[in-house]
């Protein structure tokens, strides 16, 4: 019986201190109320075992609000201790947490009693210190923060040396936990292009995060590096199960269009997309009748701009024309002059004779070749251009002789002799034809 009474007062002891220790209501709103005395970590973070006072189940660290990780409650008062992880990163790529203590007042009066040193991995990093004014009545609370930037995702051991310089609440407060800071993913793009989203994002153990590679205009993706390993030219990319901090690169290359035409047709022959200062491929050029392919307008071995590339063309001169004049001398020295001496185009352009020569004339010889009545060649003694022949693509000129008849003793003489046993042909006539403008 004595034994039972003193099992029972064990429990009503226990019972009451489970009363005690229990969380008050009154806290401030923007404090996120867990377990007490509640360790957070990522469960692939843990390296050993959980402080004793962890709860069973591991927890992440939220972003973006208020976390209770400590609190102690005395007479008077309660003492509480929070962090809050900043959601966005720093300018720089670290992360910003903020921590804060706060006295609850349950009765009478209480005065800021304690400084705190924090501690990041064993490196300070955070100090609140004494407050001599601060007092706070029942139902109401006074609380301090301080601010301190991180750098390396993972876990992080916060830690705090306490001291009190005026004791009056009844509680202490020390940190030691562990908070999960997200991982930093750090983005960025070179010239001619963006990748999204761009700078440092944070991101939570286990999570993903996709990214998107976007050339500007005249540009393409050529390289995307992660953590400073090549992945190849690609438009996405995707980190997937995060579990350390990382880099994401995209390098991008200016490229031209050269685009090239058919300069008879005028018809577009192909385009190309190239590498500035590397060559193009040109298709092959097409044949055309009454044509010659004379090369490429330009270029384009190295390439350093947008180009449009003609394929040139000259045209085939192609005349037929007598070689001879179809005139004989006469035995009796006269001149016989038949008509029909055509000349005849048969090229795709417009011609003109840029250069008329007469061989085997005698040098008393009188003659004019005419188009239309207008003189366009003659010879008295000597060549003498006259008006520009003309012959349209696929047409022809039917030109007009007049040869003087012979007279004196000089050539023509000795032709109309050579003439007496036969008749004799002369006056051979070359022509040079160009292209007509």
């Amino acid at each position: 019986m004595r034994r039972l009474r003193k099992v029972l007062a064990a429990l009503a002891t226990v019972t009451c201190l489970a009363m005690i220790s229990a969380p008050s209501a009154a806290l401030a709103d923007d404090i996120e109320l867990l377990d007490d005395d509640v360790v957070v970590t990522f469960p692939q973070q843990q390296t050993g075992p959980l402080p004793r006072r962890a709860p069973a189940r591991a927890q992440s660290s939220p972003t973006g609000k208020w976390v209770e990780v400590k609190r102690s409650e005395g007479g008077t008062a309660i003492q509480t201790c929070a962090y809050y992880i900043h959601p966005d990163a720093n300018p720089e790529g670290t992360v910003q947490v903020d921590i804060k203590t706060e006295l609850y007042c349950k009765s009478g009066s209480v005065w800021w009693t304690t400084t705190k040193t924090i501690y990041d991995n064993g490196t300070q990093c955070a100090y609140i210190g004494p407050d001599w004014n601060s007092k706070a009545y029942k139902g109401d609370s006074i609380s301090q923060k301080a601010s301190f930037a991180v750098r390396g995702g993972g876990s992080h051991h916060i830690t705090s040396v306490e001291k009190i310089f005026r004791d009056s609440a009844g509680t202490v407060a020390g940190w030691d936990f562990y908070i999960d800071i997200p991982y930093r993913i750090s983005a960025e793009a070179g010239a001619g292009g963006s990748i999204s989203p761009a700078g440092h994002s944070l991101v939570s153990a286990g999570d993903s995060k996709k990214y998107t590679i976007t050339p500007s205009p005249g540009w393409r993706i050529k390289n995307v590096f992660v953590d400073g390993e090549s992945v190849g030219a690609r438009d996405t990319y995707t980190f997937s199960n995060v579990a350390s901090d990382h880099t994401i690169s995209a390098e991008f290359q200016k490229i031209w269009t050269v685009t090239f035409v058919d300069g008879v047709t005028g018809d577009k022959l192909g385009e190309e997309t190239v590498d500035e200062g590397s060559g193009a491929t040109s298709p092959e050029a097409p044949s055309h009748d009454g044509w010659h392919f004379d090369g490429w307008s330009e270029d384009f071995s190295s390439v350093g701009k947008d180009m449009t590339v003609t394929a040139t063309y000259s045209p085939t001169i192609a005349i037929r024309v007598p070689s001879l004049l179809p005139c004989r001398i006469l035995s009796d020295g006269t001149v016989a002059v038949p008509g029909g001496y055509v000349i005849e185009n048969l090229s795709v352009v417009d011609v003109r004779a840029s250069q008329i020569e007469t061989t085997g004339t005698p040098g008393d010889a009188s003659w004019q070749l005419s188009d239309a009545g207008e003189v366009i060649h003659s010879w008295d003694g000597g060549d003498k251009p006259g008006a520009t022949l003309e012959i349209a693509r696929s047409g022809s000129k039917e030109l007009a002789l007049s040869i003087s008849n012979v007279s004196g003793t000089g050539e023509w003489r000795q032709r109309a002799q050579e003439a007496a046993t036969g008749p004799v042909e002369f006056c051979s006539i070359s022509y040079t034809f160009e292209r007509a403008s």
